[in-house]
């Protein structure tokens, strides 16, 4: 079990809160990178949210700058798709030596891997939603079934992924692997 694991979200929007609510929950050490207004209301509010018709919210810790060395088991990118390039060119002198890319959209997959070379774990996230005055309104789609997690399994790469399966959620990975991780409820 690797509930003491360093996890930063890089991108407070819908997908980054949300899995930072999950991951707070599971017991994961977060942390958001977030920027302007976000930063500010997430430091003195931490995540609103919506759950089930009740407002809630959760601290977290945020931040807007990262140092090189400054390292995190996992970081999370969950940009727009537009806005991976930078994002990615930003941690790529950091030390982190796993680096989730959580975009609806492969289609900078290249770019991607030319820019964090291997540590690279391209996947999609399992969420959607909006964040309406403030307050974040997620969907989380039913558990998926696994699929490949023998593959998973076997690949130094993703040990991660099976150890964390008391959250549920699912992590889908490039080409198509995927493993739940039983966060939601």
């Amino acid at each position: 079990m690797i509930a003491k694991s360093r996890i930063l979200i890089f991108g407070a929007g819908v997908i980054g809160s949300a899995y930072a609510i999950k991951f707070t929950e599971a017991g994961f050490d977060v942390t958001l990178f977030a920027r302007s207004n976000r930063l500010i209301v997430l430091k003195e509010k931490g995540i609103q949210y919506n759950e089930k018709g009740e407002a809630k919210s959760i601290k977290v810790n945020a931040i807007n700058t990262l140092e090189n060395d400054d390292v995190y088991d996992f970081i999370f990118v969950t940009v727009r798709y537009e806005q991976s390039e930078a994002a990615l060119l930003t941690l790529k002198d950091n030390k982190s030596k796993n680096i989730v890319t959580m975009m609806n959209n492969s289609a900078g997959l290249s770019l991607w891997q030319s820019i964090l070379g291997d540590k690279l774990l391209p996947a999609f996230p399992g969420v959607g939603g909006q964040i309406k005055d403030g307050v974040l309104y997620a969907r989380f789609p039913p558990k998926a079934n696994p699929l490949a997690l023998n593959t998973l399994r076997t690949s130094p790469k993703y040990t991660f992924l099976p150890s964390i399966s008391v959250c549920n959620f699912s992590i889908f990975s490039l080409p198509f692997l995927v493993t739940s991780i039983n966060i939601f409820k």
